[in-house]
């Protein structure tokens, strides 16, 4: 019962944590536009891209040190990072001021505490992750939604206000990562063998006598006591070495990551499906107005459907996979899915089916998001190496969706037609889906290999009990 409460609490935390972070995206890219009025446009309309662009970089060596040190260290200290990058923008001065603390110290913050929240799922969680994954992936998207919220908190108190209010939100970040499993809670941590815990425990059964004096084999005589606290001592300094080894090691097996078949495949298909449906969602609202909807509040309404959609599908597909379908096989039904039904574009549509596409759109996106993937990661790399992969998923994938939005509207200036837009977007989500699905036997593992892993994992053997029966 108490490690079911446990489970519990360290899933609500981790939720927690990401609904913060998604707040905090949502209040930096909608504060913007009163930033501008502030500042002026100069800079200040490229912090949200600073943020983003930050945040995603960050995550590559946040993926080494979750690795190293443990999800608690990596959401701390990121949780300090974006504490002090909100309240220094508070009293913030000059636009170049409000870019670097709002945009780039904020991003490396957010990507620290991001990286630590799927970390710790990861270590946690063994049998009910994949559900664990869905439930926070579903509250963490719920802080997209925050935006009315942030607005009237900027009517009532100004921006420098509302950040301040913001500051001490986020402030909880702080105890809720000391909740997160550490260093310690991985699977490969280092731990006193069987024999060499009955040792230590026997010896320290012993009475304590003044005259109880044993005689060592160098001549020294010590108390049974004294005995057991020698023994603890060169205990924890054996142990002291074992962890560093295993750090030393722990960043050693994760390049090994690089020499995955289908890891490259993975990153490919996070690139082409990220470009697509960032194309889709940067033009999708315009496209509604070009096509005479302005009347009705559709398009404003758009971004709603979509969200639900996203959060919704992100909860139900934790059980999903993790009790009827692969998560790869989902991820290809999925952005099969949004590849096909982004094509129907093409053809001029009513607005009730576009809100119709915009639903299965978000579906889709849900479908092949960074949930399934680090369901992925963890098949494919192991548990003890799943959070440097994961950085460099999020890395490839907020590149591409950066990529995205621009780089079609590029193509609508020239073909003045949203039909090319749309076929590209198509084509580069369907080109997803084919890619996994033909390498999909190198994303998996099978029985054979990961006992082989598990072989070839750190474990205690009898090594150390030959340094304490020694003496």
């Amino acid at each position: 019962m108490g490690k079911q409460l446990h489970s519990i609490l360290m899933a609500a935390v981790a939720s927690l944590l990401g609904f913060l972070i998604s707040s905090i995206e949502t209040t930096v890219h909608h504060s913007a536009d009163i930033l501008e009025l502030e500042f002026g446009r100069s800079v200040v309309p490229w912090v949200p891209v600073a943020m983003v662009t930050s945040f995603g970089i960050a995550a590559l060596p946040c993926g080494v040190i979750a690795t190293v040190q443990g999800a608690r260290l990596v959401s701390l200290t990121g949780g300090v990072v974006v504490t002090l990058g909100m309240l220094i923008t508070a009293f913030a001065q000059s636009e170049i001021h409000v870019l670097i603390t709002y945009g780039i110290i904020m991003g490396i913050g957010c990507s620290l505490v991001y990286i630590g929240i799927y970390e710790s799922v990861q270590i946690q969680f063994t049998t009910n992750r994949n559900i664990v994954y869905g439930i926070l992936g579903c509250i963490s998207f719920l802080g997209y939604f925050t935006h009315p919220l942030i607005q009237n908190m900027i009517d009532m108190y100004h921006w420098r206000g509302t950040l301040l209010i913001c500051t001490g939100i986020l402030m909880n970040i702080l105890p809720l990562s000391c909740l997160l499993p550490g260093p310690s809670d991985r699977s490969d941590a280092p731990q006193p063998s069987s024999t060499q815990e009955r040792l230590i425990s026997d010896m320290n059964q012993r009475p304590t006598v003044g005259t109880a004096l044993i005689k060592r084999p160098n001549g020294i005589r010590l108390s049974a006591r004294r005995d057991s606290e020698d023994l603890q001592t060169l205990w924890n300094e054996t142990n002291h070495e074992r962890h560093v080894f295993m750090k030393r090691s722990r960043i050693l097996a994760v390049m090994k990551i690089w020499r995955k078949t289908g890891f490259y495949a993975l990153l490919f298909a996070i690139i082409l499906y990220g470009y697509g449906v960032s194309v889709i969602r940067g033009h999708i609202q315009q496209y509604v107005h070009e096509r005479s909807f302005e009347a009705s509040p559709g398009s404003e309404v758009l971004t709603i459907v979509f969200g639900v959609s996203v959060c919704v599908l992100t909860l139900l597909q934790g059980g999903i996979t993790n009790y009827l379908l692969d998560p790869v096989y989902w991820y290809v039904i999925l952005a099969t899915v949004g590849g096909l039904l982004t094509f129907v574009l093409i053809i001029p549509l009513p607005l009730g089916i576009i809100f119709v596409y915009t639903a299965l759109l978000g579906m889709s996106f849900a479908g092949t998001g960074r949930e399934i993937t680090a369901s992925i990661l963890i098949n494919l790399a192991g548990e003890d190496n799943f959070a440097f992969p994961f950085g460099t998923c999020v890395f490839v994938s907020t590149l591409a969706m950066c990529l995205g939005s621009p780089s079609a509207g590029w193509v609508l200036q020239k073909a003045h037609s949203y039909k090319p837009v749309f076929a590209i977007a198509a084509v580069a989500m369907a080109m997803a889906a084919i890619i996994v699905f033909l390498l999909q036997k190198k994303l998996k593992r099978t029985s054979l290999q990961l006992e082989r892993s598990r072989s070839r994992a750190f474990s205690d053997d009898e090594s150390g009990v030959v340094l304490v029966t020694s003496l």
